[in-house]
């Protein structure tokens, strides 16, 4: 990826996961926020435009992500590196979706990944 590229995250919010047909993860409802990420992006920049699109504090929430192509591995977004690896991983994808969650639902996902799946 050339510097200065942007990737577009579809960041949402306020849904739930369920599960799919072949026991995928789908993010159901909420609200949906395009926002551009770069390689440059902090995450506190990143977290500061959520908290501002989403009117909510983001500080105790997760940001997760799926690698292109593997709709089961939630990727945690927790420092600047990991924004940064997430942009490096799907530069070549049109976009990628970003979660925003709460730690009750990021104890439901982590139950259903070890005893469902």
């Amino acid at each position: 990826m050339a510097d200065g590229a942007i990737v577009v995250a579809i960041c949402q919010y306020g849904g739930e996961f369920t599960s799919g047909p072949s026991g995928n993860l789908i993010y159901r409802g909420g609200e949906a926020h395009a926002v551009d990420v770069t390689h440059d992006s902090s995450l506190e920049s990143f977290k500061d435009e959520l908290s501002k699109v989403f009117h909510v504090d983001v500080t105790d929430m997760s940001l997760k992500y799926f690698l292109p192509n593997n709709m089961k591995t939630l990727i945690t977004i927790s420092c600047d590196r990991d924004l940064q690896r997430m942009v490096g991983f799907t530069a070549n994808a049109a976009h990628v979706d970003v979660f925003l969650i709460s730690r009750q639902e990021n104890r439901y996902i982590l139950f259903y990944l070890f005893f469902c799946v």
